[in-house]
């Protein structure tokens, strides 16, 4: 006996050496890819640092040169236009410029000392402008460069796009463009926090991103106004939107999120820094990593910071929007489900089903070095998914494919839907299936959105960063979070491996395992009866007020949810004060655009989905649904939905209005699959009920609740963050420092180019002098005027602003005064027709914004058209479109030919505008 507890001793001595020897070898092989990855992304950030410093060389010396350009002085574009057309043109040398010098300078002393001189009027410079209420006209605009670069873009971003947007900004309503990229999962992510920033603007949101599905994502979604896809969105943001003013408010979203108040802008700037102490440092932290020109090359050390600060993404947007954590649905993701899209997808619901996708997003893989034997290293391989495949089969589940149309066919599954359903079809398929099987990517936070549970598994992108707590987020045992260590991991490993060796290391019974906990830890909800009444209802109000101070006398701290499927909530102000104070309201139309959250008049009413309650799990006392518009094949899906939301204990009170149709409660629950005694619940429809939760036998599923495996633990994240290996955060420390570099030189670039644009406002200012005419000019043409004309521009030279069939349209910004009526512009334009004359004048036809053309006749060579025009529309605002052409058809045919297209073509000399406003206009007309 003696022997075999030493032998045994012995060998439990020798088993625990070599798990221990095991363990310390995995522990090393995984600090070893680690740090190897963290090698590639160091010389990845010194390249980024070697090409900025470069890049600040070169931008030095351009600034250098353009000053000392600017520095010479010159004499004003028209005096040498003049003069050129009276003699042959002569060549400057270096002797005519102390000529030239003196000249310039003698003027310069005229215009600034001539205030001073006794009995001389003090000169109007371009920068006059008075009040609205003053009865001087506003001085001549004459804009900066910047500004007029950045309509002149915005407009060629626009310009023949398919997806340029019908706009409709509300002139009474702020106006907020919220800028996002990246895939599906990301557009779903950055919209986490559209509603407080509507809640606390009263704004009205444009989103703008490259992604093309954003349109369907957000169609149903009340806080977005307008959707523009397909657009260089970070670009429109950083270097358009925050110089015009188009919006109040800019809002772009790299996970951090950051505020720009354009010029002229409705909304106090101080109002957008009142973040608390947290905000600002998470997003002085996090700063150097979303920069325009950095972002998203620097990722990983990002997602690195994150994970030292404990943050998830969802807890990054949270906390730098500055607006409070949602604490009855932690990372939760607003979405909209349809009554349409449920029907489309009713017959798959009635099943038990699990769905799977394998896929990734084609747009964001970027281009291969090599040539490698898989699609993504995102995915797993397709031997890979017919393992798992048929170890769902072994349990008599049916397994449903969704994705796009591209993504090929995994072999065995029950029904092949990729490319079938809208989106949010899939949604609804996703949330009503037993439980969802993919690797990290769109669909995931789609089934995180509809509160349905995954099983996630991670690869390349870190599950400390975007794994759910809700999910079962299963991660590879060695080499792992490689994403953006190189510019091309998404196609390629970093590693050149045979196959991403991440995802080589997930095993179909661990995947197996894992759907075996989610269906485990699934409680089947059941219904028991405690009212039911049927008849017309005269007065709702009371029996609605009865049943909330009935629910709060029993207990006075339960969470009570006040449901109203119609339109107008007018109803539920008609509630005493102290009920509402201690309830919440939620508005649930089927359709977005019945609810505007500008006419919601307290912070107390939220919007929401009747086939979806942004509600978490479990979390309500008792919820309280008030309809109006129910529809009966609708019905059991909203129950099961507010049985998912509703504690253990918890009441559903239902109270029809108007000509809202009953519930036949028994088709109903059956359909939902919630648990009840048939022979309790009433046989006919009803108009009133109230229903209990309570809770089932785990073996009424209709599927095995076993699997024939070995019971293996999935790997899953945990709800704090792993302690990170010392050495690792030495070698991400540094890459953190070298980030840092990295974005102080790009921060010296802005600068640069900040001194630039200003050097050249300070030209036009000196150039154009006080009676603000804006020549177009071979001097201007380049630097500043040229930007005003959209389309048709000729060389300067040429003094032709179109062609044949062409039109010119010269942007003008303009100042914006929301308070004033009866804006008018008052506009002069020094034209030539070369043929003109008062035997043969040519027309010239000039259009404002939406108004009608006037004609004006030239019957010189030269003439200056002076127009006054009401601005009834104005398109952008911030912005008036001159649309000028002549008038062809006072050009007859000579000879069967056009005449020569440069005699026809209208030369520009030079321009000027102001706006007129109020008392102003009304002066100036009389």
């Amino acid at each position: 006996m003696a022997h075999e507890q030493v032998v045994g001793a012995r060998l439990n001595m020798r088993h625990s050496a070599h798990h221990k020897a095991v363990t310390m070898f995995e522990e090393l092989q995984s600090f070893l890819l680690q740090r190897q990855l963290l090698g590639m992304e160091r010389k990845r950030i010194q390249a980024l640092l070697k090409e900025v410093e470069s890049g600040l060389t070169e931008e030095r010396q351009k600034l250098s040169a353009f000053r000392s350009h600017l520095a010479v002085p010159a004499t004003p574009p028209l005096v040498l236009q003049r003069s050129a057309e009276a003699a042959p043109p002569r060549k400057t040398t270096l002797k005519d410029w102390p000529r030239i010098l003196e000249r310039y300078v003698r003027n310069k002393r005229r215009r600034l000392f001539a205030p001073f001189k006794r009995g001389g009027a003090e000169p109007r410079t371009i920068t006059d402008t008075t009040s609205a209420h003053d009865e001087q006209p506003h001085g001549w605009q004459v804009p900066s460069a910047r500004e007029v670069d950045a309509w002149v873009n915005l407009f060629a971003a626009f310009d023949g796009a398919s997806t340029t947007p019908h706009l409709r900004l509300r002139e009474s309503r702020l106006q907020a463009a919220f800028i996002a990229g990246g895939g599906i999962g990301d557009v779903l992510k950055s919209t986490s926090v559209l509603a407080s920033i509507v809640d606390r603007f009263s704004c009205d949101i444009t989103y703008i991103t490259n992604q093309n599905g954003a349109a369907e994502l957000l169609e149903n979604n009340p806080y977005v106004k307008n959707v523009i896809c397909n657009l260089d969105q970070y670009d429109l943001a950083d270097n358009i939107l925050k110089y015009i003013p188009v919006f109040d408010l800019v809002v772009t979203w790299r996970y951090v999120v950051q505020f720009y108040v354009p010029p002229q802008s409705r909304i106090d700037y101080a109002v957008i820094h009142s973040f608390n102490d947290r905000a600002i440092a998470v997003r002085s932290t996090l700063l150097k990593y979303v920069h325009l020109c950095i972002w998203p090359n620097s990722n990983h050390t990002f997602s690195c910071e994150m994970a030292r600060l404990g943050m998830r993404i969802h807890d990054v947007s949270t906390i730098t929007s500055g607006q409070p954590t949602n604490d009855s649905d932690p990372y939760g993701i607003p979405f909209f489900p349809t009554a349409k899209a449920l029907r489309t997808v009713s017959e798959f619901l009635s099943k038990s089903y699990i769905t799977v996708h394998n896929g990734f997003d084609r747009n964001n893989i970027g281009a291969r070095r090599r040539k490698t034997n898989y699609a993504s290293t995102k995915n797993i391989s397709v031997a890979q998914w017919r393992d798992i495949i048929l170890m769902l089969h072994r349990a008599n589940i049916q397994i449903i494919q969704l994705g796009g149309v591209e993504e090929k066919e995994i072999p065995g599954i029950s029904y092949y839907l990729n490319g079938q359903t809208s989106l949010s079809e899939t949604a609804l398929l996703l949330k009503h299936a037993i439980c969802h099987i993919d690797t990290e990517g769109g669909l995931v936070h789609l089934a995180r959105a509809v509160h349905a549970r995954s099983v996630v598994l991670f690869g390349p992108t870190p599950a400390e960063v975007f794994g759910y707590p809700q999910n079962i987020n299963l991660e590879p045992p060695d080499c792992k979070g490689c994403w953006f260590v190189t510019s091309h991991w998404p196609a390629e490993c970093p590693r050149h491996t045979n196959g991403p060796q991440c995802m080589r290391g997930h095993s179909t019974e661990r995947v197996a395992q894992a759907v075996n906990t989610i269906m485990s830890e699934d409680v089947m909800p059941a219904a028991h009866l405690i009212s039911a009444e049927t008849g017309p209802l005269k007065i709702p109000y009371a029996k609605l007020i009865a049943a909330t101070g009935m629910l709060l006398d029993s207990d006075p701290a339960r969470k009570i949810l006040l449901i109203l499927d119609v339109a107008s909530y007018a109803t539920g102000m008609e509630l005493p004060a102290d009920v509402l104070g201690r309830i919440e309201i939620m508005v649930c139309p089927d359709q977005a655009a019945d609810w505007d959250p500008a006419s919601d008049v307290g912070s107390r009413v939220e919007c929401g989905s009747l086939l979806n309650v942004p509600r978490a799990s479990a979390s309500v006392d008792a919820v309280i649904w008030l309809s109006g518009a129910l529809e009966v094949d609708v019905a059991p899906f909203v129950i099961c939905e507010i049985f998912r939301i509703l504690k253990i204990g918890g009441e559903i009170s239902f109270i029809g209005m108007g000509a809202a149709p009953g519930i036949d409660l028994r088709a109903a629950l059956r359909l939902a699959k919630i648990v009840h005694n048939e022979s309790d619940m009433p046989s006919h429809a009803v108009d009133r009920f109230s229903l209990r939760k309570g809770t089932a036998k785990a073996d009424v599923h209709d599927f095995p609740r076993a699997w024939p495996i070995r019971p293996t633990p999935p790997t899953s994240i945990p709800t704090v963050v792993k302690d990170r290996d010392p050495r690792l955060s030495v070698l991400e420390a540094e890459n953190s420092r070298q980030m840092t570099a990295v974005y102080e030189r790009f921060l010296a670039l802005e600068n640069i180019v900040d001194e630039m644009w200003g050097a050249v406002d300070d030209t036009i200012a000196r150039q154009i002098g006080a009676d603000g005419w804006i020549p177009v000019s071979d001097i201007f043409g380049d630097g500043y005027s040229r930007r005003f004309f959209l389309t048709g521009w000729h060389p300067a030279e040429d003094w032709g602003i179109w062609g044949r069939d062409q039109k010119c349209i010269l942007m003008l910004p303009v100042p914006t005064e929301p308070n004033s009526q009866d804006r008018r512009l008052q506009l002069e334009i020094e034209a030539q027709l070369p043929l003109a004359d008062a035997f043969s004048p040519r027309t010239i036809r000039l259009g404002v914004s939406d108004g009608p053309f006037a004609s004006f006749q030239i019957a010189k060579t030269t003439e200056t058209i002076a127009a006054t025009i009401l601005l009834e529309t104005v398109i952008y605002r911030g912005v008036v479109q001159v649309e000028i052409h002549v008038d062809r058809t006072v050009c007859p045919k000579a000879s069967g030919l056009w005449p020569d297209e440069r005699d026809l073509a209208l030369g520009i000399r030079r321009f000027r505008y102001r706006v007129l406003s109020g008392r102003s206009a009304e002066k100036k007309e009389n």
